[in-house]
């Protein structure tokens, strides 16, 4: 007799392989996947690592361009105090050389190239970009800024014996297209730029808190009872604010009899609402090395009438001159700033100012009697007036009318120079 016996062994064999061959295929795909989680585990951070260094690259770029525009805007202070594992390179060309270290030159059209590279966990980056210096338009890096025009020796019927006896030593930049104030001007006319001067806006700075009155008195000058006003600045070149009550008759917050001495130290500024008024001489001196003056002021709102009563619209009217040889001076008004040179009925006193910016709706300027050797020489000097707007200008609020906190200069990104490449 046969007997098939066959088929429950090989049944049982079949499934013995079968369970074999399944548990060897999950445990290659289960290792297949911890693999393929690994790897991108490893591309994620690599990823991860790249991405910061290259945001890392973007932030320093601008930390650069931050600094470049602040003061003292020099080229090697893009690399000072970084982290580990940043680099930071900006140059410039100038006088045909590259310059790394330096002050920044923002008036040639000279770009300026900032190179940023990272290294953040083994990955280097490096980004790069060419930046084209721009310096906003200035309303007091001169000697006169205009929203109107310029006149010299307009003074009655005496204008005739003054011509040439008023000296400007520096630019004028006015709306007015007339610049035949420059046939009168003595020797040396500076140059004039036309258009695109706004009127002094004071009225909410001139809202600022400050106390009402400075100091003053009477002080025995060479025989003669002079006026002695002190105003003083606040510590570590921070601005003081003074002002007057509006209390004169004839329109003006102040008016001004006497010869005036201002004692000026520090950083200070004297504001008017409806103007100032100085009748005869007007000297500014500086008692510490840091002093300078703005004096700030609407016009007065008087209707023409007698000689004796001023015409309105005077923010400043300076008719003795103005002195200040040792001090910078600002004259800022959205009215006129008038400044002749009579002085108790003399027309034949030399003044001289050093450091001197007016920015007002007109300017007129009248200087002494012609052939007496007397002149009214005004200057602006950049190498102190510069660098203390800029100071002035980062204040805040800005110490100067229509100036901005942010700064005076820019670097926009040159369009198709921006770079980044890992190496």
């Amino acid at each position: 007799m046969n007997h098939d016996r066959s088929h429950p062994d090989r049944e049982r064999g079949f499934i013995l392989i079968g369970v074999v061959m399944m548990a060897l295929a999950l445990t290659i795909l289960a290792l297949s996947l911890f693999s393929l989680s690994g790897y991108e585990a490893q591309f994620y951070t690599r990823s991860t690592h790249l991405v910061q260094a290259q945001q890392t690259a973007l932030g320093e770029i601008d930390l650069a361009r931050h600094r470049l525009i602040c003061r003292p805007y020099r080229l090697e202070n893009v690399g000072t105090q970084l982290p580990p594992g940043i680099e930071l390179d900006a140059w410039q060309i100038q006088n045909g050389d590259t310059a790394r270290s330096g002050p920044v030159d923002w008036d040639h059209d000279q770009n300026i190239s900032i190179t940023a590279r990272v290294t953040a966990s083994g990955i280097t980056t490096e980004a790069s970009g060419l930046f084209r210096p721009t310096a906003a338009p200035n309303y007091y890096k001169r000697l006169i800024t205009s929203a109107d025009s310029v006149t010299i020796n307009v003074l009655g019927s005496d204008a005739t014996n003054r011509a040439n006896t008023v000296q400007l030593l520096g630019d004028v930049w006015q709306n007015n297209s007339d610049v035949s104030w420059q046939a009168l001007d003595a020797p040396g006319s500076p140059s004039s730029k036309l258009g695109g001067v706004p009127l002094p806006d004071i009225q909410t700075y001139l809202d600022q808190p400050a106390p009402e009155e400075p100091s003053g008195g009477n002080t025995n000058i060479g025989g003669k009872t002079w006026l002695t006003i002190a105003l003083t600045g606040g510590l570590g070149g921070q601005v003081n604010y003074y002002r007057h009550h509006d209390e004169d008759t004839d329109g003006f917050t102040y008016d001004g009899l006497q010869p005036t001495v201002l004692n000026v130290t520090g950083r200070v500024v004297w504001m008017f609402k409806l103007g100032l008024r100085m009748r005869q001489r007007f000297w500014v001196v500086g008692q510490s090395p840091d002093a300078c003056l703005i004096i700030v002021a609407s016009p007065n709102r008087v209707n023409p009438g007698p000689p004796s009563v001023p015409a309105p619209n005077m923010g400043i009217w300076l008719q003795g001159g103005i002195e200040c040889s040792n001090i910078p001076v600002f004259l800022v008004s959205d009215g006129g700033v008038y400044i002749d040179s009579d002085n108790d009925g003399s027309s034949t006193l030399s003044t001289f100012s050093k450091s001197l910016s007016i920015f007002a709706r007109d300017v007129r300027l009248t200087g002494p009697q012609a052939g007496t050797n007397a002149f009214a020489q005004m200057q602006y000097a950049p190498a102190v007036g510069n660098p203390l707007i800029d100071e002035l200008a980062e204040q805040s609020p800005p110490a100067l009318p229509n100036m901005s906190p942010s700064g005076n200069y820019r670097l926009p990104l040159v369009p198709g120079t921006w770079a980044m490449t890992t190496p």
